[in-house]
């Protein structure tokens, strides 16, 4: 499934150029978007092939074969697609995706809302001017002193 990308049409220098207006239409369609994806699931699907080396020396290569793999409780988890199943997955799979890019897409266009809105953090104040250091070193005797026995 193709995806038109509003973020690629507008790199985030030209947000700045659209109204307030156009940004929040285009905010509205972000949620329409993400509404309308019915089938999504995080993870990815990569191929694999094997490779195995026969008693006789010959080489076999099996596969390739679709696997999915992703993070669940801090552990990765891969499982074998059958060639049945795998169309429903990689869309689920790009629906993923296409969720996070609208997500990433939606929070740079608020964040442009809200820098226009004003100033959300006081301005810096003016650092004072450093303190200076206090010499610990042993002063150098002066030859300018008489020496006293």
């Amino acid at each position: 499934m193709v995806y038109r990308s509003y973020t690629q049409n507008y790199p985030p220098a030209a947000m700045s150029i659209l109204t307030d207006t156009q940004i929040k239409v285009r905010r509205h369609e972000i949620l329409s978007e993400m509404q309308s994806i019915r089938e999504m699931i995080r993870g990815k699907i990569s191929i694999q092939s094997l490779t195995r080396t026969a008693a006789d020396g010959s080489v076999k290569e099996r596969g390739p074969y679709a696997v999915f793999q992703r993070w669940l409780n801090g552990r990765n988890h891969s499982q074998r697609i059958p060639k049945a199943e795998l169309p429903a997955i990689t869309r689920a799979v790009d629906g993923y995706q296409r969720f996070v890019q609208l997500s990433d897409e939606f929070a740079a266009l608020t964040e442009t809302l809200t820098q226009r809105s004003g100033p959300l953090l006081p301005a810096k104040k003016n650092s004072r001017k450093p303190l200076p250091t206090k010499n610990t070193a042993k002063p150098k005797p002066s030859s300018k002193t008489p020496f006293k026995k």
